[in-house]
């Protein structure tokens, strides 16, 4: 969480954490960044990887925690270029706080393909384009989530087919 700008110039960094207020860097920053918003939680330990086209690892980071949102930034993300998504598996390689930068992965599931369209850029699992802003408890892009409630007939139930409020 930040609070003004984060302009990110150079090195490595792998953020994960809960998609519910998930921030992105900032669209000035000058080094290739991707962010993921996942469809489901991940579970801590659950090694997330990122390939380019010729399928070279680029690195794996084994989370300690749970997950839901995953951001990635490496000098080896190039716009136009296209990349792979991985979780699961494991990693040979030497690891440092849980990052592998030089080696392979094996067992790991394909989970998205995407091509890097700006310097800052995130996508759903599905490898469709998501807003890089917070989504604060709503779908990626977001606010909240959801339109008004519905409210229930004399009986407690809903009927069917009503709108969501009881004023149309």
């Amino acid at each position: 969480d930040y609070d003004g700008t984060f302009d990110l110039t150079g090195g490595t960094l792998v953020a994960v954490g809960s998609s519910a207020m998930a921030q992105t860097v900032s669209d000035s920053s000058s080094q290739g960044t991707v962010s993921f918003y996942l469809d489901q939680k991940q579970s801590a330990n659950q090694m997330i990887s990122l390939f380019d086209a010729s399928n070279e690892l680029l690195l794996a980071f084994t989370p300690i925690r749970d997950y839901q949102f995953v951001m990635i930034s490496t000098p080896d993300l190039v716009i136009d270029q296209s990349y792979t998504l991985h979780l699961g598996g494991t990693a040979t390689g030497d690891a440092q706080n849980g990052l592998v930068t030089d080696g392979s992965v094996a067992d790991s599931q394909l989970t998205t393909s995407f091509t890097l369209e700006a310097t800052v850029s995130a996508f759903n699992q599905s490898g469709e384009a998501a807003s890089t802003q917070g989504m604060m408890g709503g779908a990626p892009g977001m606010m909240g989530g959801g339109g008004p409630g519905q409210m229930p007939n004399g009986e407690g139930q809903f009927e069917p087919g009503t709108p969501p409020n009881s004023n149309q």
